[in-house]
């Protein structure tokens, strides 16, 4: 099981991985093989930045101490997805979506799935919730912040108002079991490419020496944005300590011809600016660099190594 989201102030609410794919993400070895078989030594260094949201005001969003990550992270696409196909930015709800993936008969995850009774949810669910039910706006089902709030259904105007704005996908892949036969890295940075965000599930590490810690939640994780995994820091990441799982909207590129696979991923967390409330004077040749409240940076070879969903929207 994983690590109670009420351990901190920052809910997650990913999906944690089974016990099978666990041990095989914290087998000794197991990202210098993901990395050799993709090719590392070039990886994604050579590919263009990316900045989707350089022209939006887009402030990230808080869901609070509630396991509603996906939620968040998906609402994300659907607000971009939306303002790109409108030219009207607009708030999608977290709310109305978290509700469907939870209670609606045949939309809810499977019981015995990891961390189901912390609140988990998996980009699947997400998914068939936008193709099926679509997604209402943030005013037909407001986010509750309660952290154990008494969830009630939505109101028909919430359903109505879903219904109008319905989503389908470009991109989905499950990595529970085996690592997949393509560079999932690759596949992440071309649907930027083309203009489109991607949810993306990764698991929360403990730290070496002290597992009450962990990559995101750290002092230096949240006043950087940056969260580092066991690849960019084996010697504080721990790799044997999946405590948890956290999905956020990947929004941009950054290439980095010194790191491993080649560059860093932006994303838009949902941890508000209690994440990343940037006061640092970047050097001209600093990589990644974060300059947005609640924005963060992962490493190409974490998600190519560790990503558990990816999701796009169409």
């Amino acid at each position: 099981m994983g690590r109670s989201i009420l351990d901190t102030q920052f809910g997650t609410g990913g999906a944690l991985p089974s016990a099978k794919t666990r041990a095989a993400l914290c087998a000794p070895g197991h990202i210098d093989k993901v990395l050799t078989a993709s090719g590392a030594e070039t990886g994604l260094a050579s590919k263009d930045a990316i900045d989707l949201d350089a022209d939006l005001n887009w402030p990230a969003r808080d869901q609070w101490r509630r396991g509603t990550c996906t939620a968040f992270a998906t609402a994300a696409l659907a607000e971009f997805t939306h303002a790109k196909k409108t030219g009207t930015l607009e708030k999608f709800s977290p709310e109305f979506l978290y509700w469907c993936m939870r209670k609606e008969p045949g939309y809810m995850p499977d019981p015995s799935m990891p961390y189901y009774g912390l609140g988990a949810t998996k980009l699947n669910q997400a998914s068939a919730v936008l193709r099926d039910f679509g997604l209402c706006r943030e005013a037909s089902a407001p986010y509750v912040m309660d952290p154990a709030p008494s969830m009630r259904r939505p109101k028909a105007e919430a359903w109505s108002d879903a219904a109008a704005h319905k989503f389908t996908t470009s991109l989905y892949h499950d990595f529970e079991g085996d690592r997949p036969d393509f560079d999932i890295a690759l596949s992440v940075y071309e649907e930027l490419a083309a203009g489109r965000p991607v949810a993306v599930g990764l698991p929360v590490f403990g730290l070496v020496g002290n597992t009450a810690l962990d990559n995101w939640t750290n002092s230096r994780s949240l006043s950087t944005g940056k969260v580092l995994g066991p690849v960019n820091r084996p010697d504080l990441v721990d790799p044997a300590s999946v405590v948890s799982g956290h999905v956020v909207c990947v929004t941009g590129f950054q290439p980095d011809p010194r790191g491993a696979h080649g560059g860093w991923f932006i994303f838009r967390n949902s941890w508000n600016s209690r994440f990343n409330d940037p006061v640092a004077i970047y050097h001209s040749d600093t990589v990644p660099r974060i300059t947005r409240r609640g924005y963060g940076a992962v490493s190409a070879s974490h998600v190519l190594g560790y990503a558990l969903e990816v999701l796009s929207l169409a």
